[in-house]
């Protein structure tokens, strides 16, 4: 292998110094695994009784709101409590979640509502969990490291939400839901276990003691530091607008019901292609987390975070004039590229320009871009696919993510000359 091909690939140094970051690893590999499975189980249950993406994507919505509360509040416990105590008990809870899932799915008519339920309190839980991650992040790496650690976290997502779908589908189409929300349940047992054998995280020091205070030292800190400030804002237009996944399932069972494969062949269970549209992100993100080395070397890592997000948004546009389920699940691959890449650049970014005491507030504000908004965005698209066709809304809200993307950048320059942390 030369030395330019080697320098692309993905730095593993981090799992090979940190018995700890291992843990991490694992586990967010299975936990994501298990949230791909999920993802397609509950949206192609919900089209299954409602037969609307209204519904699908009202499902996002009980997952954004309280994800959103979560957030805010997880942030602040996270510097205030041991972080690994904090995750693992918050994991532990969402084991009676993956329980109610399945549940639902046994009884003889499997209720709406459950589901609606199971989503809400499985948003609160890992809205209070998921800072408390981010934030262990620096403790457990050095800060040459960060880059490569969030890369390596990047491929255990992808890879997990990658297979989880398409896994998903197959089980779905073979055995039935009830055997997609098992695999689930036993993602859910695993996480915890892995979680619990990391060392104490104490929080870092210098938060105030009263709740309110935290969170108002955290805005203070965004607003007034220029470069987290305009790293949290370009995030917002993509997240928002460019997140079509409650449509997957009205497209695989409408634009392209009854497609043929390229090598020949019809497409008989919509299912497995709705598995494959939600797959293809993650296939796109997890190769260009395999050569992401340069990411923590690059000099100009403000410059390619804007390319990266561009190209976000310009392979959302590729999918909602796509005509072929290989067109469409190329478009979304380079989305999902697009997304991986600018994850590892932001969160470089972030960890590095934020005090060890403000890892878990920053870091809930932009979990609430990143996971929340995305679930806010496929709520919309799910309601506008009311009056407009599904690929519409997909190419509008692509062409309106762009726009917003490149006014951002217009409005904060000095994003462009941010460089990488050493």
């Amino acid at each position: 292998m030369t030395a330019p091909t080697a320098s692309l690939l993905l730095d593993v140094s981090p799992l090979r110094a940190s018995p700890d970051f291992r843990m991490l690893f694992a586990a967010r590999t299975i936990s994501i695994l298990s949230i791909g499975v999920i993802s397609v189980a509950v949206g192609w249950q919900v089209f299954e009784l409602t037969g609307s993406s209204w519904h699908v994507g009202l499902v996002n919505l009980c997952l954004a709101v309280p994800m959103t509360i979560g957030l805010m509040v997880g942030g602040v416990m996270a510097d205030r409590f041991d972080r690994r105590r904090l995750i693992v008990s918050s994991r532990s809870v969402y084991v009676l979640v993956a329980a109610l899932f399945l549940i639902n799915t046994l009884l003889p008519r499997p209720q709406l509502w459950i589901i609606y339920l199971a989503s809400t309190i499985a948003g609160a839980i890992n809205g209070i969990s998921a800072p408390a991650l981010m934030a262990a992040m620096p403790s457990l790496v050095q800060r040459a490291q960060l880059a490569a650690a969030g890369a390596l976290i990047t491929v255990s997502s992808q890879a997990g939400a990658m297979l989880g779908p398409s896994l998903a589908g197959v089980a779905i189409g073979a055995w039935g839901l009830t055997t997609s929300y098992g695999l689930v349940a036993v993602g859910a047992v695993l996480t915890p276990l892995l979680l619990s054998r990391m060392k104490p995280l104490p929080a870092g020091p210098g938060v105030p003691l009263g709740p309110l205070a935290a969170a108002r030292e955290s805005w203070q800190f965004t607003r007034t530091h220029g470069v987290v400030g305009a790293l949290l804002l370009l995030e917002i237009p993509v997240a928002l607008f460019a997140s079509p996944g409650s449509l997957f399932p009205e497209l695989a069972s409408s634009r392209f019901a009854g497609a043929s494969l390229p090598w020949g062949g019809p497409i008989m269970d919509g299912a497995i292609v709705a598995g494959w549209l939600y797959s293809a992100p993650a296939v796109g993100a997890f190769l260009s987390s395999i050569f992401s080395g340069w990411t923590g070397r690059t000099r100009d890592a403000g410059a390619m975070l804007v390319f990266t997000t561009v190209l976000w948004a310009v392979g959302t546009i590729g999918l909602g004039v796509a005509s072929s389920v290989l067109a469409a699940v190329i478009a979304l691959a380079v989305a999902g590229a697009g997304r991986a890449l600018s994850e590892i650049l932001r969160r470089a970014l972030l960890q590095s320009h934020t005090p060890d005491g403000l890892q878990g507030r920053v870091g809930s504000l932009w979990l609430v871009q990143a996971v929340v908004l995305p679930s806010i965005g496929m709520a919309l698209a799910g309601a506008a696919a009311r009056w407009l066709s599904p690929h519409r809304v997909v190419t509008i809200g692509g062409a309106i993510a762009l726009i917003g993307t490149l006014a951002i950048v217009l409005a904060f320059p000095a994003i462009r000359r941010e460089g990488q942390p050493s």
